[in-house]
């Protein structure tokens, strides 16, 4: 068995003696004692402290085929090497490492009040530093630096009461700050959710020339509405593909309107009958209509028959004439009805005198969003220029 660990680490056993008043010393490479392991109504069954000067390890756990360390309660370690020991640390090529879990032990708080439960593996950083520190920190050179599995609740949750609850940063061209992947139907990649007054579910925010706040490479679904400064479609440009694109703006009105259009042939009669879809009058009201006869005047072209029964009719043209048509609605569906956007609306007190859009206006930002900006420049600012934390 310790021909598979490191030469100074041969394996300590022991015996039955030892499981209800253990006293047995553990000690490092150079026979100095770290300490005595006790057992006493199920205080600690093997305790490692590392307090060499070149920075060692509490527990150190190696397997090949099996687990390097597994703790049923937990697993608890401190390194306090005046290099920066290691607390706990395990390694295994074929196995686990590490492995804690926590299914029927004492509730531990929470960093937020009303929060409380059971804990596999947990790290607090208390480090005062500018930078701050890491409560866990996994790095990989081309796997998963920290990876969380769950069968059915949260892989990895973080939680913050003024910072981040989760960041992700990367300083590779190719590289990812967050990844989320959904591999099932109705399952998301990534999630947020905002449940305070003016919160956000998720927030995004570009700084940097050509930079893009969010970039979305496949369809996009909404439930709810959306609010923007403007809105436009980019293209390939048909003529020049290769070098140009080619953008058209949104048409946009302050009622929630519907567009309908087409041709049609008059019949001999200069009549013309236009059918629209079953749905057509459940889902507007309030139509507007638009006639051009295509070709030649038609002084007495008009609308011969509203929208009923989904046609309406066309009537004092010439036979044979051709009439491009358009039909306007406003929704009228429920959800609709239930959300209608607010043409002019008043600002919150403490936003007036502030912009959405701060550099147009010389002025101040809507204080939701300062208040995030100010977050992420303070985080911005925490780390190196360009560089890379350790």
């Amino acid at each position: 068995m310790g021909e598979n660990l490191p030469q100074a680490l041969a394996p300590v056993l022991l015996g039955v003696a030892n499981t209800e008043t253990a006293t047995t010393s553990v000690s490092n490479a150079t026979g100095t004692a770290l300490s005595a392991a006790t057992s006493s109504d199920g205080e600690v069954g093997v305790y490692g402290i590392d307090t060499s000067a070149g920075g060692g390890r509490g527990v150190y756990g190696f397997s090949v085929n099996g687990t390097g360390v597994a703790g049923t309660t937990g697993v608890a370690g401190t390194g306090t090497g005046g290099r920066g020991g290691t607390g706990v640390y395990g390694t295994s090529t074929d196995g686990d490492g590490i492995v804690g879990s926590s299914a029927d032990g004492a509730d531990i708080a929470w960093p937020l009040p009303g929060f409380n439960g059971h804990i596999g593996v947990s790290g607090t950083d208390n480090s005062t530093e500018p930078k701050g520190g890491y409560g866990v920190y996994g790095s990989s050179v081309d796997g998963s630096g920290v990876c969380g599995t769950s069968p059915g609740g949260t892989g990895v949750t973080g939680i913050s009461t003024e910072g981040w609850g989760v960041e992700g940063i990367t300083y590779s061209e190719n590289g990812l700050g967050v990844f989320g992947g959904a591999y099932n139907m109705g399952c998301p990649g990534v999630q947020g959710f905002g449940d305070g007054d003016n919160s956000f579910g998720v927030w995004a925010e570009a700084i940097g020339s050509g930079a893009l706040a969010v970039f979305a490479s496949g369809d996009v679904t909404v439930t709810g509405s959306l609010s923007k400064g403007g809105g436009s479609f980019r293209i390939d440009h048909p003529l020049d593909p290769a070098n140009k694109y080619l953008y058209h703006s949104f048409v946009e009105s302050p009622d929630m309107m519907n567009v309908y259009n087409g041709t049609v042939v008059l019949d001999a009669d200069g009549r013309a009958v236009v059918g629209l879809a079953d749905w057509f009058e459940a889902l507007n009201r309030d139509y507007r209509y638009q006639l051009t006869p295509i070709g030649g005047p038609a002084p007495d072209l008009h609308i011969a028959a509203e929208v009923s029964g989904g046609q309406f009719a066309i009537a004092g043209g010439t036979a044979g004439q051709k009439v491009s048509w358009q039909v306007t609605g406003i929704r009228q569906d429920a959800w609709a009805n239930a959300h209608r956007i607010p043409v002019e609306e008043t600002k919150p007190a403490e936003d007036q005198g502030r912009y959405l859009h701060p550099e147009l206006h010389h002025g101040e930002p809507i204080s939701s969003i300062a208040r995030v900006r100010a977050n992420a420049e303070r985080h911005r600012t925490a780390r190196p220029a360009g560089g890379t934390r350790p």
